[in-house]
């Protein structure tokens, strides 16, 4: 019996205009009935992955930052932490300066910036009609290691790079692996995010790499707290469609792939179900969780 199920939010649980149906909503709150604990496990900050949690019914754990802490809602406090260390993130941010790499930093409340490009741009667009607590939090500064250092940040997450050009990427890419004691994730296809203006639609296309500590990702802290609340491996189901849910999928008792997903990710999947606009993950729970089989 699945008790612990783990949802990813971009591509997953949201739709593509960053929305949970109400379809969705209705099964999630079935799940939660059956005392199923239902985790959102994303990449996004804390503040953001709260509000989605919140307006769910659905707060009792969350997992962000790709695994770096597991929160506990009801005490304010993480349960579990793999935030990058200040020299480290020193080391990675030197060299991105260095070459000229465009990057930005997490932590667990906001996004830490030199300027807006790339997937920062969508979020920095898409922010404009959304409410305070849904928006992607992004703090534009002269010099991140400095404000770092300056306001004291502990709880950093991860570093993203974004490159357009695919052999500029790999160079970056062949850099990078050169440091020590820190996790990469990265995909070898292009990755798109559309922007709509009033009358004008186009799209950003870029890959990225997420560079994050060692042993920090979602799996990790989904184990983490699997032991906490005394669930095996076999009674975890997650829900995911990209790299940074590969190890979830493949590890979990039931690993789900939605519709959508990257290829790597379907062809390890125990089942895929529908995309992120029509339900993936509703249908996904009604089948392992709530044990309704339409059509079946």
């Amino acid at each position: 019996m699945i008790k612990l199920v783990n949802l990813d939010l971009d591509g997953t649980l949201l739709t593509d205009t960053s929305e949970v149906t109400d379809y969705t909503k209705g099964v999630l709150k079935k799940a939660v009935d059956k005392e199923v604990n239902i985790v959102l496990a994303t990449g996004r900050p804390k503040g953001f992955t709260l509000s989605i949690a919140n307006e769910n019914n659905i707060s009792k754990y969350i997992i962000f930052g790709n695994g770096s802490a597991v929160y506990d809602v009801k005490n304010d406090k993480n349960i579990y932490e793999s935030f990058l260390k200040l020299e480290k993130l020193k080391e990675i941010i030197e060299l991105c300066e260095q070459n000229s790499i465009f990057y930005y930093v997490h932590t667990d409340q906001l996004v830490i910036t030199k300027n807006i490009k790339y997937n920062l741009l969508y979020y920095y667009k898409t922010n404009q009609n959304k409410p305070y607590e849904k928006r992607t939090k992004i703090r534009i500064v002269s010099d991140i290691l400095e404000y770092i250092k300056r306001e004291n940040i502990k709880d950093v997450s991860k570093v993203t790079i974004c490159e357009s050009s695919e052999k500029i990427f790999l160079n970056i890419l062949e850099k990078i692996k050169k440091i020590e004691n820190v996790d990469l994730t990265f995909t070898d296809s292009i990755s798109t995010k559309k922007i709509i203006e009033k009358q004008r639609e186009y799209n950003i296309d870029y890959k990225y790499l997420e560079i994050s500590n060692t042993g920090s990702n979602k799996w990790d802290a989904i184990k983490a707290l699997a032991k906490k609340l005394g669930i095996s491996e076999k009674e975890i189901m997650s829900i995911g469609d990209n790299q940074n849910d590969y190890e979830m999928i493949k590890k979990s008792g039931i690993g789900v792939a939605m519709k959508n997903s990257m290829d790597n990710v379907l062809g390890i999947a125990d089942y895929i179900t529908d995309d992120n606009n029509n339900n993936g993950v509703a249908k996904a729970i009604e089948k392992f969780v709530l044990d309704i089989k339409w059509g079946e």
